[in-house]
């Protein structure tokens, strides 16, 4: 093998590493960042519990229930585009690869460049991406504190 091609083999397991780093950060933000959720809809869940039975909400618990659900949606959001930027450089990296795959390396690696053949015949259940349904949760779990903004809102004001 010349010396051409083993330094663009490297390059490409370079990218490859790299790729696989951008999918491990993906998944550890996205699990801290759902924990995070959830521990914040308990806490706000609490707070409702709090003042089940009484009429009208004091002041200064009102103020935290709001925050929460503020904080909450506001992280969510920040939770999207985070898990868009790591499903960004991801696919970057896959794609460099694949390019150095079809350019460089031709006739010797098709590990990337071949996949097409194998997503053509998945069955459908299967085609979901998991970098995207892990993109749905942040939108999913907004939708939650936008209901518990509007519940909070409906409940004070009766």
């Amino acid at each position: 093998m010349s010396d051409d091609k083993l330094i663009w083999l490297e390059e490409w397991k370079l990218a490859i590493e790299n790729a696989q780093r951008e999918s491990e950060w993906f998944w550890n933000r996205f699990n801290i960042l759902l924990g995070f959720n959830l521990a914040l809809i308990a806490t706000t869940t609490y707070f409702f519990s709090i003042h089940h039975n009484d009429v009208t909400w004091n002041e200064c618990s009102l103020l935290i229930v709001y925050f929460l659900e503020s904080f909450g949606l506001l992280v969510c959001i920040m939770w999207f585009f985070l898990m868009a930027r790591f499903h960004a450089w991801h696919g970057y990296w896959l794609s460099y690869a694949k390019k150095i795959e079809q350019k460089k390396l031709s006739g010797l690696i098709y590990l990337i460049s071949d996949t097409k053949n194998y997503f053509q015949r998945r069955k459908f259940y299967e085609k979901f991406s998991s970098d995207v349904i892990g993109m749905l949760f942040p939108l999913f779990f907004s939708c939650i504190w936008i209901v518990f903004i509007a519940l909070t809102f409906l409940l004070n004001s009766m």
